[in-house]
C-alpha cells in the first residue's frame, strides 16, 4: 500500500508540472501508471492492476514516438529509458489475458510482443545507457524465473547470454545481491543447488542491515534446503526469516513462514527423517522430538496471529489460516500468548503435511524443477508413501494427490506419466458423486481439477496434439469459473496457453498436409457444404502406421476409415477401420491410428449429406506429414 501511495504521488507531481509537452512529464506518468498496474496485480486486484498496465500506453507512447530515434544531447539517457520503458510494457501486455487486453486496444495501445519486449531490454543491456542495468535485471529475471513458472524451456542462445549477463554483472558489481540473487536461482535452474547455497552464503555478509533482504535470503535458503529434502534445516532458515520480520514489528508473513515450519516439523515427524539416509548431516535432519515440539509451536504461532485484531491479511497468510483449521479443526480456545508462549491448545492433528508442502513446493515455490532426478524421485516416494492417492482415501484428497503427482512429473518433463496422472485424477472428478466443490473447504477446492486439465492441456499443446489442446482448454475455462484457491494461479497460466493455441494458426490453418507448417503442425481446415461428403485417400506401405486426428468445429457431421488392400490381382474391397454415424463438436477431438499388414489406402470420409442447409468445417491431420494425399471431390 505503501508503495502504491508513492507511486501516485509521483504521478500526480508529474500530471502537475506546468510544462504539459515535456517527454519527461509523460514518461513518469507512464512508468508511475505502468509499476502501480504491476504492484496492484501482485496484490491480486487483476482487474486494476490489467487496466493501469494497459492505460500506461497513454503516457509511454511517446517514448515510441520521439525517444528511440531522439536527436540530441540527452539522446542516450531518452533512448535507454525507451527501451527500459517500451521493453517491459511489451513483456507485461503479453502475459496479460485477452479479455483485460480489450482494454489497451480501446486506448489505441498495443497487445504486446513478449519477444519484442525482450529484445528491447536485452539491447537495453548491450548499448550501456543509464537503465541498462535494470534492462538487465529484468530480462534474466524472466529467463530465469519467469519462464519457469511457465514451463518454458531456455534455449542454448539464451544460455549463452545468461552467462555474458552473468559475468558483466560480477565486473561491474562485485558486491551486488539482486544480480547474485538471480545468479542462485539460474544456478539452481540448472540443478547445482550446492553453488545456489555458496552464493546465498556469499551475499549474507552485505545485508545484515538491510532487514528486507535478510529476511528474502532465509527464505530461499529454506526453499533450497527443501529442494535437497533437508526439512530440518529448511524449518530453521524459514524461523529464522520470522525472526527478523517480528524483530521489526511486521505481522504480515509471519503466519505464512509458520505454517512452513509446522509442516517440515511434521515431516520430519511423521516420515522419521531424522535417521533416514541422505545427504545432509545427522544433526541437520533433526530430532523427531524436538520436531515435534517444534511443530506445536509453530502451529500455536499461527493461531497467536490470526486472533490479531488486523483485517488486511495477505493471501498467503490467508492460506496459513486456513491450513490451521485443516490440521487443528477443532482449536476454539484462545491463547494466552504471556502466560503459555509454546503450548498449543488444539484437537487430534489431522491432514497430510507431505501432501501440503508438495502443493507449495510445486505451486508457491516452484522449486521442484530444481531437483536433481534422485532428490526428484526421493520425493515422489514421500509423496506415494503417504497414501493420499489411496482408495482409503476421501475423492477430493487423491484428486489433489493426482494434481500434484501430475505436477512432479511435468516438472521433471516426463510427460506420459503426467498425462497418465491426469487421466486418473479427472476420472475420479467425473465419477465422484459430490464432484462439485466447496469452496470454504481448501480440501474441496475446484481448483484442483483445474489444474489436472490445465496440466493435460499444456503437455499436449507440447506434443503438438493441438486439437486435443484446444478442447482440454476449452473444459478448463469452465472450470475456472468455480472459486478455487488456485483458481488465479491457474487462469494466469491458462491465459499464455491460450494466447500459444492463437498463435498456432489452428484457426486459419489451409493447404495440404504435405504444406509442413511449424506452427498449425500439419493440421488441414476445410468445408464440407450441406448434402455432401469429403474424402481423402492416402497410399500405405505394409507395416506402415498412420496416424490421425480431427474436430467439427460446430454441430455434428459423420466419419469413418476404410482400407482398401492393394495386391497383384489390383484392389480389394474396402475393410471399415472405424465409423462414427454423427460426432458432435462438443465431444472433442476424435483421434485413431492404423498399422497396415499389407500395402494398401486408407480413405477417410467426413460425411455431412444428411444436413440439407449447413455447411460444416473441420480440422484434421494426418500422420506422418509430408506425404502426398489425394482428395476426392
Amino acid at each position: 500500500d505503501e508503495c502504491l501511495e508513492r507511486l501516485w504521488a509521483a504521478d500526480e507531481m508529474a500530471n502537475s508540472s506546468p510544462d504539459q509537452s515535456w517527454i519527461i512529464r509523460d514518461t513518469v506518468r507512464g512508468i508511475a501508471t505502468l509499476m502501480g498496474g504491476v504492484v496492484q496485480v501482485m496484490q491480486r486486484n487483476f482487474v486494476k492492476g490489467g487496466y493501469n498496465i494497459c492505460r500506461s500506453w497513454l503516457w509511454l507512447r511517446v517514448l515510441k514516438e520521439r525517444a528511440l530515434d531522439f536527436e540530441g544531447k540527452e539522446r542516450k539517457l531518452l533512448r535507454s529509458l525507451a527501451l527500459f520503458a517500451l521493453g517491459l510494457l511489451d513483456i507485461l501486455l503479453s502475459l496479460l489475458p485477452r479479455s483485460v487486453l480489450k482494454a489497451a486496444s480501446f486506448l489505441g495501445g498495443t497487445e504486446g510482443d513478449r519477444d519484442a519486449g525482450l529484445g528491447k531490454l536485452l539491447t537495453c543491456w548491450r548499448e550501456g545507457g543509464l537503465f541498462a542495468t535494470y534492462g538487465a535485471l529484468v530480462w534474466t529475471g524472466y529467463q530465469v524465473d519467469t519462464k519457469t513458472f511457465l514451463n518454458e524451456p531456455t534455449t542454448a542462445q539464451e544460455l549463452q547470454i545468461l552467462q555474458e549477463v552473468i559475468s558483466w554483472s560480477k565486473q561491474t558489481y562485485p558486491d551486488g545481491v539482486f544480480f547474485a540473487l538471480l545468479e542462485a536461482n539460474f544456478a539452481a535452474s540448472q540443478r547445482d543447488v550446492t553453488r545456489s547455497l555458496v552464493i546465498y552464503d556469499r551475499c549474507q555478509q552485505h545485508v545484515t542491515e538491510l532487514r528486507g533482504l535478510d529476511w528474502l535470503l532465509n527464505y530461499k535458503r529454506g526453499v533450497y534446503e527443501l529442494v535437497r529434502l533437508n526439512f530440518a534445516a529448511a524449518a530453521t532458515y524459514f524461523e529464522n526469516s520470522i525472526q527478523i520480520y517480528v524483530q521489526v514489528g511486521r505481522r504480515s508473513m509471519v503466519p505464512f513462514m509458520a505454517m512452513y515450519c509446522y509442516l517440515c516439523n511434521r515431516i520430519i515427524t511423521n516420515h522419521n527423517l531424522w535417521d533416514s539416509k541422505g545427504d545432509s548431516d545427522p544433526d541437520e535432519r533433526g530430532d523427531t522430538v524436538v520436531a515435534q515440539a517444534d511443530a506445536k509451536r509453530m502451529l500455536s504461532l499461527v493461531r497467536e496471529y490470526k486472533d490479531m485484531d488486523k483485517k488486511n491479511w495477505g493471501y498467503k497468510d490467508r492460506w496459513a489460516f486456513d491450513m490451521l483449521e485443516e490440521y487443528c479443526p477443532d482449536a476454539s480456545e484462545e491463547i494466552d500468548a504471556a502466560s503459555h508462549p509454546t503450548k498449543t491448545i488444539m484437537a487430534e492433528q489431522s491432514g497430510c503435511p507431505i501432501l501440503d508442502m508438495v502443493e507449495s513446493m510445486c505451486l508457491r515455490m516452484r522449486c521442484t524443477p530444481w531437483m536433481d532426478e534422485s532428490r526428484a524421485e526421493r520425493l515422489v516416494e514421500l509423496l506415494r508413501t503417504s497414501g493420499t492417492a489411496g482408495d482409503s482415501s476421501p475423492v477430493k484428497i487423491r484428486i489433489k494427490t493426482c494434481g500434484l503427482f501430475a505436477h512432479l512429473e511435468l516438472d521433471r518433463q516426463q510427460y506420459e506419466a503426467s498425462l497418465q496422472w491426469c487421466k486418473k485424477g479427472l476420472s475420479l472428478a467425473r465419477n465422484d458423486d459430490e464432484s462439485e466443490c466447496q469452496t470454504n473447504d481448501h480440501v474441496n477446492d475446484a481448483s484442483y481439477v483445474a489444474l489436472l486439465q490445465y496440466i493435460q492441456a499444456f503437455i499436449l499443446f507440447r506434443r503438438g496434439e493441438l486439437l486435443a489442446s484446444q478442447h482440454t482448454a476449452s473444459q478448463l475455462e469452465e472450470q475456472l469459473k468455480k472459486e478455487g484457491r488456485l483458481q488465479h494461479y491457474i487462469l494466469f497460466k491458462t491465459n499464455i496457453l491460450k494466447k500459444e493455441l492463437d498463435r498456432s494458426s489452428l484457426q486459419n490453418c489451409t493447404g495440404g498436409n504435405e504444406s509442413g507448417d511449424e506452427d498449425n503442425k500439419g493440421y488441414v481446415r476445410t468445408e464440407v457444404t450441406a448434402r455432401s461428403q469429403h474424402q481423402e485417400n492416402l497410399a500405405v506401405k505394409e507395416g506402415e502406421t498412420i496416424k490421425w486426428d480431427w474436430a467439427v468445429q460446430s454441430r455434428d457431421i459423420g466419419f469413418s476409415v476404410a482400407f482398401r488392400p492393394l495386391s497383384s490381382e489390383g484392389e480389394g474391397n474396402p475393410q471399415v477401420i472405424s465409423t462414427v454415424h454423427r460426432h458432435a463438436a462438443e465431444d472433442g477431438p476424435l483421434a485413431d491410428q492404423f498399422t497396415a499388414k499389407t500395402e494398401g489406402k486408407l480413405l477417410f470420409v467426413w460425411d455431412n449429406s444428411f444436413s440439407y442447409l449447413r455447411s460444416k468445417s473441420i480440422i484434421f491431420r494426418i500422420e506422418p506429414l509430408c506425404r502426398e494425399i489425394e482428395v476426392v471431390s
